[in-house]
């Protein structure tokens, strides 16, 4: 027997081959990073008002694929190349529900891979070894997030 996590669009492919869900992380309640905006603590010092700039686009992008299905579609074909419509739909009913208004990795996210992936170093990092929430902290503060969510 082989094992191995899938997402559309690749998993209604393998359901239609006969393969079978075994198990769903995200019914489970796992938490998962997914989505993470990755760029160096360089950059944020030094070019903060393009990577300020950058996560309100960010969340803006988020919202909209949230609430606007068809145009969220219509880009999903575009740019991922699918024209079949039961993929699209699942594709969005998969990601919508799991993308957070304020955009944090998660910690036990963060954890789990650290654990997996730093399995012989003592003492383990830290996941906010990794994080810098600073630009979010600062949009959640000054009001943007919630004035998109309107």
């Amino acid at each position: 027997m082989q094992v191995g996590s899938l997402s559309y669009p690749i998993y209604p492919k393998a359901a239609k081959l006969g393969m079978r869900e075994l198990f769903n992380f995200a019914d489970a309640g796992f938490e998962d990073i997914n989505g993470a905006v990755i760029t160096t603590r360089t950059f944020i010092n030094q070019q903060r008002d393009i990577a300020m700039r950058f996560m309100r686009a960010f969340i803006r992008g988020v919202h909209r694929y949230r609430t606007d299905k068809e145009y969220s579609k219509k880009v999903l074909a575009k740019y991922g190349k699918i024209n079949d419509e039961e993929i699209l739909e699942g594709t969005w009913q998969d990601y919508a529900p799991t993308l957070v208004k304020v955009p944090r990795p998660s910690a036990k996210g963060l954890q789990y891979m650290i654990e997996n992936q730093f399995k012989d170093k003592k003492p383990l990092p830290r996941p906010e070894q990794f994080v810098d929430n600073s630009i979010v902290d600062q949009l959640e503060k000054n009001g943007f997030i919630d004035s998109v969510y309107k």
